[in-house]
């Protein structure tokens, strides 16, 4: 959590040392989950500072960690991915990643969207579709999730 607050401030260098730190208590925990959530929540570091590079080796493995089955950890991961994809140029792994996240998404429960440190809220999820699809050029299907996601902004 301090390191998800230290990269919403701009501190991404020390954002990336508490990572490190949760990650080798993901990693030590056995939690595959927690350990792939870690790695998407990391991801957006670099994603959000000019490396889309280094954003997709840590979705990379974060999808491997989670496996294929509905979790929040898998849809952040795969929505991670498709903007780390598509910001670095690579159209059809972006694709295949959207096609990914909108497939876990639609297959979460409750508690997995819920708004919380741990969930993949619906809101989030179409903020990032809205970003992948805008890099790759699927204007009206970003102007859809766009328009999805503030409604879902302006929701209790």
């Amino acid at each position: 959590m301090v390191a998800i607050v230290l990269h919403d401030l701009g501190e991404h260098r020390e954002a990336h040392r508490w990572f490190a730190t949760a990650r080798r208590a993901a990693k030590q925990s056995g939690d595959r989950l927690l350990h792939a959530w870690v790695l998407g929540r990391e991801a957006m570091v670099p994603l959000n500072y000019g490396a889309p590079a280094a954003a997709a080796k840590l979705t990379d493995e974060a999808r491997h960690l989670a496996g294929n089955s509905p979790s929040a950890a898998a849809a952040l991961a795969a929505a991670v991915a498709s903007r780390a994809y598509a910001i670095g140029g690579h159209r059809d792994k972006a694709l295949v990643a959207v096609a990914d996240v909108e497939r876990l998404a639609g297959r979460l429960t409750p508690q997995q969207h819920a708004d919380t440190w741990f969930g993949y809220p619906l809101q989030k999820h179409h903020v990032h579709m809205s970003q992948a699809l805008t890099q790759l050029g699927e204007t009206g299907r970003a102007y859809e999730t766009q328009a999805t996601a503030l409604e879902l902004s302006r929701a209790p």
